[in-house]
């Protein structure tokens, strides 16, 4: 089966575009997917930043508090005294909700003298706290975790006393108000276990993983990367946690849901897919069409032409369709003008010689005969001199011919005649014979008299012989006449 040139044109177009949006599509999906990795891995860590910017805004709260009721006398009166009420008041005033707390203890024994209800250690010593100095940041007692600021106050008397502002970080609404802010998922851990997060609370008391947990509590370095948690991808960023003292006591979380961007990005994918496929079908249908009427039709038109000019069908009628001015188009039009050429040519040449064959020698061609059909021309207008020529010494010689063949009856006929009367002759002279040899016996008379008689036969004789010898040279002449015949007919054959 033959294989069509524009078909195979399309195959390789549309396999190379095929391979070149394939190759495309590919790059771009890796680059999505990359460019989409670095996002979410950025996005933990943004959230990661944010969470420790937003623990650095709950401490600075607390100093802020701190701060107004050291400078407070009423407040310092109300805590020197335990007054409930009052210190209740204070709390609700400037750190309102449940997960603050407060404490107030003696300077020297760090005695716990009054805690709000939500006091979350048992065996803290406030004593511990250097002189003139403040507690800022993460503490863990008990097994507890807390963000607390610490420091001394100063009564009325003079007397110091030990005030201590915190919030459990056990409780989760503080990360849930920081989730809402980076689409973040925040995790608190204490040791290697989640305290506080916002995954779920399915997860808490759940372990870090082994390598994650050597790389951030034992290396103390940042790791960012991915991880599986809760059966769930994620990317993730975890940071040392360290107390007020440097010491580390946990981890901080960030990570970001990769099955939303994993869903968005097979969305993309598939609609990438599509995209491509369709765009490669519609450009393999216009490159089909394209080739079709460029390439394939003109091709056809052009292989028919051919064909033509091989079987000799010079005179057929051409294909009546409209060429585009390219390469193709031009040599199929070049083929078709060829064609109409050399059946100008082909049908001149025929004219002139079917005009020879009915014996007229002085047709001319009609048609410029180009190039190598010039010679055709000339060979075809030598022939037709040369045969009229042949042909007017052959008409030539047929009159002499045919004088000659007059001559030849009419020495015939002479010679019929001659050969009748010396017949004739021979019967008279036979007779005149036997009567002279009869008389002769008879008569002497009749000697003389067939003297008379011999003399007349004499006579008679001699007129049979001029009338052979008449006859012997007409017959000379038809010999002669028939060598030149033979000599006009070798000429007429060679």
């Amino acid at each position: 089966m033959r294989k069509k040139l524009g078909l195979q044109i399309v195959f390789i177009t549309v396999a190379a575009l095929v391979a070149m949006v394939a190759i495309m599509l590919v790059t771009t999906l890796i680059s999505f997917r990359s460019y989409n990795d670095g996002i979410l891995q950025e996005r933990a860590k943004i959230g990661m930043n944010i969470l420790k910017y937003q623990l650095d805004i709950e401490l600075g709260n607390l100093e802020d508090a701190f701060k107004m009721m050291k400078e407070d006398g009423d407040f310092r009166d109300a805590a020197e005294a335990a007054n409930d009420a009052v210190l209740k008041s204070y709390m609700q005033k400037d750190l309102p909700g449940s997960d603050y707390y407060m404490v107030v203890g003696k300077k020297i024994t760090g005695e716990v003298i009054y805690t709000t209800g939500n006091y979350p250690f048992k065996s803290f010593d406030y004593s511990s706290i250097p002189n003139g100095q403040t507690i800022k940041g993460v503490a863990k007692c008990d097994d507890k975790l807390v963000a607390m600021f610490a420091s001394y106050v100063k009564d009325q008397d003079g007397q110091e006393f030990v005030l201590c502002l915190g919030f459990t970080m056990e409780a989760s609404d503080w990360l849930e108000n920081t989730k809402k802010r980076i689409e973040c998922d925040l995790t608190i851990f204490n040791g290697n276990l989640r305290y506080s997060t916002t995954l779920g609370s399915n997860v808490l008391g759940t372990p870090m993983g082994d390598n994650i947990k050597k790389e951030v509590l034992d290396n103390k370095t940042i790791f960012n990367g991915t991880a599986i948690i809760n059966n769930k991808k994620y990317y993730v960023s975890y940071e040392p946690m360290q107390d007020y003292n440097g010491t580390i006591i946990g981890a901080f979380f960030a990570g970001s849901d990769a099955s939303e961007a994993e869903a968005e990005f097979t969305n993309v994918t598939v609609v990438a897919i599509i995209i491509g496929v369709v765009g490669a079908l519609g450009i393999a249908v216009f490159l089909f069409l394209f080739c079709r009427a460029r390439v394939t039709i003109p091709l056809q038109n052009a292989e028919l032409y051919a064909q033509e000019m091989l079987a000799g069908q010079l005179d057929s009628t051409n294909v009546t369709y409209n060429f585009h001015q390219d390469e193709v188009g031009k040599f199929v039009e070049v083929l078709k003008n060829s064609k109409q050429g050399m059946n100008a040519v082909v049908g001149d040449s025929s004219r002139i010689l079917a005009a020879m064959a009915d014996g007229d020698f002085t047709e001319t061609p009609n048609v410029q005969y180009p190039g190598v059909f010039e010679a055709i021309k000339n060979n075809i207008l030598k022939i037709e001199e040369d045969l009229g020529d042949t042909l007017s010494k052959m008409n030539m010689s047929s009159d002499e011919v045919l004088t000659g063949s007059n001559q030849m009856a009419e020495g015939s006929q002479s010679l019929a005649d001659g050969t009748t009367k010396q017949a004739s002759a021979i019967e008279e002279i036979s007779a005149t014979i036997h009567e002279v040899s009869e008389q002769i016996a008879h008569t002497a008379q009749n000697a003389a008299k067939a003297g008379d008689l011999s003399q007349q036969t004499e006579e008679k004789v001699n007129y049979q012989d001029t009338e052979i010898q008449n006859m012997l040279n007409a017959m000379n002449e038809i010999s002669n006449t028939s060598k030149e015949i033979e000599k006009i007919i070798k000429t007429i054959e060679d």
